[in-house]
């Protein structure tokens, strides 16, 4: 028993050293009577001890087997049950993606249904805009929620169909694909377009003039339109083509305007995705986006419009507003004119006054004179100055702003002013035009004058 071990123990190291598949090959290949036959030409005997050896030998390695076998189904159970989780995973993210795109197609109807209802305060046509973009909404986040439901039960025929379609799509020439963008451009511009008067052309046939051609005659805007369905823009090709379709054109036509649309990239090469440019007038758009939908199409086109309109009233109030301040310069030298003859008026009866004043002072110097003669020779004096001069004037204005405090000769201008100031929101009785009446000087004169005259 003790060898039979030995032996048992050597046979089943030299089986744990080999792989499943060739422990495979040799169950396939071996039997009890290859075993037996084995030994006895190892042991040159052929009795029954030798039998019962290779017997146990035999039960040992079908043990062996079935325990392998055993091992084997613990890991075939194991890759199975991941199996199945990675499946369950993937099922839960699809699920998870299938709620995220109802809540996102919820968000947007709902965003859409605002817009709606302020849109009701608008034009007709764009609320008919706005109603039918809600309804696309609608199908399309239908559609992609009916489409991940189905995702869970695509079998690999649906996915072969599947790349069949791809390869098809992607076999297609430039030429088809430009007239599949074409059309796609046309269906969006044709769709509930906001002027009743627009004119849509296709010209992609028409050598040098673009693929599309739109007339707008009620706000005066002629557009050519150029479509890029590729996955690539050649800037040495496609743009340069653009470019020199789009000098004739406006050569051609008045207030006319170009857009360059690419469906099938996410920029345009030294353009980028977006960009408007204003040359005296004439605007070039330039839009891309991978996968541009029709809103999307209709939603650049409007705005391109609505851009070149902004400008156009910008400049008819640039024009108005010329045209004011020219008026206001007329005017502007008129006044002057005339503030100019009042100046000279003002000069005149200033020169005039002070004429009359030294009269008055020459009558008042004879009246006081006779005043004095009469006096001497003993008679009554009853004739008065004729008026009183500007010196007499400001003598009786000094002594009464001495007498109630406003004014001391020991004052300077600053300290007169700062007087006075307090003693007339003291008492409105002292207020600087009142008092100049009461001595019937000037109302507009000013205390440094006052100062001046009163520190003669």
């Amino acid at each position: 028993m003790y060898m039979i071990s030995i032996i048992t123990q050597r046979c089943a190291t030299s089986l744990s050293s080999l792989s499943e598949n060739q422990l495979k090959l040799l169950t396939q290949r071996t039997t009890g009577i290859l075993y037996r036959d084995f030994h006895n030409i190892i042991m040159g005997v052929n009795d029954i001890e030798t039998t019962d050896i290779v017997n146990s030998l035999n039960e040992t390695h079908n043990n062996v087997i079935k325990s392998l076998k055993e091992e084997h189904k613990n890991e075939l159970d194991e890759i199975s049950n991941n199996y199945i989780d990675e499946i369950h995973s993937m099922t839960v993210k699809i699920e998870k993606i299938r709620e995220d795109l109802r809540f996102e197609s919820d968000m947007r109807i709902k965003s859409l249904q605002d817009i709606h209802n302020e849109g009701l305060l608008q034009k007709e046509n764009e609320t008919l805009f706005y109603k039918n973009s809600i309804e696309e909404i609608k199908i399309k986040s239908e559609t992609e929620i009916n489409y991940f439901k189905e995702l869970l039960q695509i079998n690999q025929s649906n996915l072969d169909s599947l790349k069949e379609e791809f390869y098809k799509v992607n076999s297609r020439t430039n030429i088809k694909k430009g007239d599949i963008g074409e059309q796609r451009v046309i269906e969006a511009l044709n769709d509930n377009a906001r002027y009743n008067d627009i004119s849509i052309e296709d010209v992609s046939d028409v050598q040098g003039s673009g693929d599309i051609v739109v007339c707008i005659p009620s706000i005066d805007i002629s557009m050519m339109i150029e479509v890029k369905n590729e996955s690539v823009i050649q800037k040495g090709k496609d743009i340069l083509q653009f470019d020199e379709h789009k000098e004739k054109f406006f050569k051609d036509h008045s207030n006319s305007h170009a857009m360059f649309i690419s469906l099938n990239t996410d920029r345009i090469p030294n353009f980028g995705s977006y960009n408007i440019i204003n040359k005296n007038g004439s605007f070039t758009g330039y839009f891309s986006k991978k996968d541009m939908n029709i809103d999307e199409i209709k939603y650049n086109f409007y705005n391109f419009i609505d851009i070149i309109l902004n400008n156009r009233n910008m400049n008819n109030k640039n024009d108005n507003m010329i045209s004011f301040c020219d008026s206001l310069s007329d005017n502007t030298l008129l006044i002057s004119d005339i503030v100019q003859d009042y100046q000279k008026k003002i000069k005149f009866h200033q020169e005039q006054v002070k004429i009359n004043e030294e009269y008055v002072n020459k009558l008042n110097n004879t009246i006081k004179s006779n005043n004095i003669l009469l006096k001497e020779e003993g008679y009554s004096v009853s004739s008065t100055l004729v008026c009183k001069t500007k010196e007499e004037k400001f003598q009786e204005l000094k002594n009464y702003l001495i007498e109630n405090q406003i004014y001391s000769i020991n004052y300077n201008k600053a300290e007169f002013k700062s007087n006075w100031t307090k003693k007339q929101k003291e008492n409105e009785l002292y207020k600087k035009d009142k008092v100049l009446f009461k001595f019937n000087l000037p109302k507009s004169t000013g205390y440094d004058s006052i100062f001046e005259e009163l520190s003669k």
